[in-house]
């Protein structure tokens, strides 16, 4: 299954359940950051990151591939921006 072209109803239970609990992560830090989110600042970009991951890993650790089993400052640059694709979704939704 394409995940990323199909509907959010069309999805399997377990994945709208994990969608969810992503979204909630989501929502945290732009709370957090009072909306703004500057990837481009390293600091924040890693901070980011480590949060978005850190709950993936808590949510998915368990069958996670081994090379994913680390800090997002660790991960290849590919694994990093799929942490970050997540807020930038955010961002286009949240308008900022």
């Amino acid at each position: 299954m394409d995940i990323a072209n199909t509907t959010y109803d069309n999805l399997p239970e377990d994945w709208r359940g994990e969608n969810k609990a992503a979204a909630a992560v989501i929502v945290g830090i732009f709370d957090e950051y009072n909306g703004v989110v500057e990837l481009d600042n390293p600091i924040i970009r890693s901070r980011v990151g480590n949060k978005v991951h850190d709950a993936w890993l808590d949510r998915n650790g368990a069958w996670a591939p081994e090379s994913q089993k680390m800090p997002f400052d660790d991960l290849s640059i590919e694994e990093q921006e799929k942490d970050l694709d997540q807020v930038r979704v955010a961002k286009e939704v949240f308008g900022e």
